[in-house]
């Protein structure tokens, strides 16, 4: 599997880890797949439960009348 959590980790000492050990290692520093989880399902309610910004959204509604048959 090839994905950015198995990109080489320089640990502290300087010396490298690669592709299993840097995910076991990214996943531990989250505190946990639950944690890391947890984390990104809170952002993510927050997120969609937060005030609309007029200034970043653009409402694309385009009113139309109706012709009668």
């Amino acid at each position: 599997m090839k994905d950015k959590f198995c990109s080489p980790l320089q640990l502290k000492n300087g010396t490298f880890i690669y592709g299993g050990a840097a995910r076991n290692k990214r996943i531990a520093r989250g505190g946990g797949l639950e944690n890391i989880l947890n984390k990104v399902i809170c952002s993510t309610y927050e997120e969609l439960n937060a005030e609309p910004d007029n200034k970043k959204h653009v409402n694309n509604v385009i009113a139309f009348a109706r012709k009668s048959a």
